[in-house]
């Protein structure tokens, strides 16, 4: 009887919180877009930019040293790979520090 009864006070205060959140959770979908415009908005921003800019450090770079394309492209390649795994490895330990830490 009792569980029931503390169910009901449950599901009665979501049941308010939800009318009353409503209005406010509305006024912020409308402030804000949805998640499709701001992967859309990242991928033009590399896309645009990013690619843009790496191509012509790698023409430039061509140009300044007279290394030959497939050698600087080799190079930039094997850079970025060392990097990101690097940081990629830097994550999983910070996130297995960060788990044993808050495990019970």
């Amino acid at each position: 009887m009792l569980s029931m009864l503390i169910k009901a006070v449950f599901t009665i205060i979501t049941k308010l919180f939800s009318i009353i959140l409503q209005p406010i959770l509305s006024i912020i979908l409308l402030a804000f877009p949805d998640l499709s415009q701001l992967t859309s908005s990242i991928l033009t921003f590399f896309n645009d930019y990013i690619f843009t800019y790496v191509s012509f450090l790698v023409k430039m770079l061509e140009h300044l040293t007279f290394l030959p394309h497939w050698l600087i492209v080799f190079l930039f390649d094997y850079f970025l790979i060392k990097y990101g795994l690097y940081l990629t490895i830097q994550a999983v330990r910070f996130g297995m520090n960060v788990y044993n830490k808050l495990k019970p």
